[in-house]
């Protein structure tokens, strides 16, 4: 085949992988697998897969190896074409290859090398370097040789050298990704706090660097058994110089495709700048405000959809008594809207109602409805509390 043929035929299985702060590459294994680089997908649970002609589809991240630098991602949806790989006892020092990816973000595109050196060591791994033109942004991309199989991972670039790049060899990847699809269920598998691997919460110890896990962990996982994502947009609710969250707390796919939809509604791209605020919660940038989604997974038609500001600190002093007036609040709204303390001293006000027949001019009405009280309460307790 020609270099332009290989291009071609590949390309449709290479997608960018797409986080708030950060993009990458990755490429299709199978149909039900897609890989990238770890440190692409570093401190998130769930990316964005990109195809070349703009389709996304929400993958979720079930293994990540930072050892290695691999992380393996499953689509939600999608047909997707596995791309071949190579016998790596074939390649040799000087053999073409092409890399493929989406550079700093940009449309896909292609560059073309040599193999400099088919195993080199560096800082005690294994990596194919070449000299092909590698920039940001294609970290997870697909090295192919002149057949277009593939004989690595595209890992990173050195600075400040002169086509110094590297890429982890297709058999290591191969090996790690068999391990997430032979073992890895996207329920039961977490974050090592220690490693930041990929563990499985019903065991002991991390299998990666031996730290043990507290049953904490695994209990919380088990019973929110959630799919994790958030997202970040701007909102016309908003209040200048605030800045607050959305989050929705949900394992159910409907479910969370239903909040998709009444945020869209809100004239608001949903999947476009997602965020992970943190490991149970969908996380949506209100400036100031949050709007969550608290679901029981065995009857997700009861989810609440609420909304949630921020207020003043805890005063210093006079403490029990802003304790005190914050529960005669509660008592007097009955628990809707209501008032909460979070570990960082920060006031929250929130008020919810029921996910079903709720649609968007709804859900905005419900956030400025809250985002109004918040605004009266934080002056009124500011003013009561202010010598404290």
């Amino acid at each position: 085949m020609t270099f332009a043929e290989v291009i071609e035929r590949s390309k449709k299985s290479v997608v960018r992988v797409e986080l708030p702060r950060t993009t990458g590459s990755g490429f299709a294994l199978n149909p039900d697998a897609f890989v990238t680089s770890a440190h692409v997908v570093d401190g998130t649970s769930t990316a964005e897969l990109v195809d070349e002609d703009g389709r996304r589809t929400e993958g979720h991240v079930i293994w990540r190896d930072r050892n290695l630098d691999v992380a393996v991602i499953r689509p939600h949806s999608g047909v997707w074409a596995g791309l071949p790989v190579s016998d790596l006892t074939r390649l040799r020092e000087g053999d073409d290859v092409i890399a493929l990816g989406h550079p700093m973000g940009l449309p896909f595109s292609a560059t073309r090398g040599i193999v400099s050196a088919k195993a080199l060591e560096f800082q005690g791994r294994t990596f194919i370097q070449v000299d092909a033109a590698i920039n940001p942004g294609c970290s997870g991309g697909p090295l192919l040789d002149r057949s277009g199989q593939v004989v690595g991972l595209i890992a990173f670039l050195l600075k400040g050298g002169d086509s110094l790049s590297f890429a982890v060899p297709i058999d290591q990847v191969m090996s790690a990704a068999r391990m997430a699809l032979d073992t890895c269920s996207t329920e039961l598998y977490t974050s090592c706090p220690a490693c930041g691997n990929m563990v499985d919460v019903r065991g002991r110890f991390c299998v990666s660097c031996g730290k043990g896990l507290s049953r904490d962990l695994g209990v919380a996982m088990l019973n929110d058994a959630a799919l994790l994502v958030g997202h970040t947009v701007e909102h016309p609710v908003s209040t200048p110089g605030r800045e607050g969250v959305a989050a929705v707390s949900t394992g159910a796919v409907r479910v969370r495709q239903m909040i998709n939809a009444l945020i869209d509604g809100l004239g608001l791209d949903s999947y476009a700048a997602r965020v992970d605020r943190d490991r149970w919660s969908f996380t949506w940038d209100l400036q100031r405000g949050e709007v969550g989604l608290a679901t029981d997974l065995t009857a997700p038609d009861l989810a609440t959809v609420w909304a949630r500001f921020a207020l003043m600190s805890v005063p210093p002093t006079n403490v029990l008594a802003f304790y005190r007036r914050l529960l005669e609040l509660n008592r007097e709204f009955l628990g809707n809207p209501a008032f909460a303390v979070d570990d960082t001293n920060t006031v929250w006000l929130m008020s919810g109602r029921p996910i079903q027949g709720l649609d968007s001019d709804e859900l905005q009405a419900l956030l400025v409805r809250t985002r109004d009280f918040a605004e009266q309460y934080d002056t009124l307790l500011l003013e009561e509390f202010a010598s404290a």
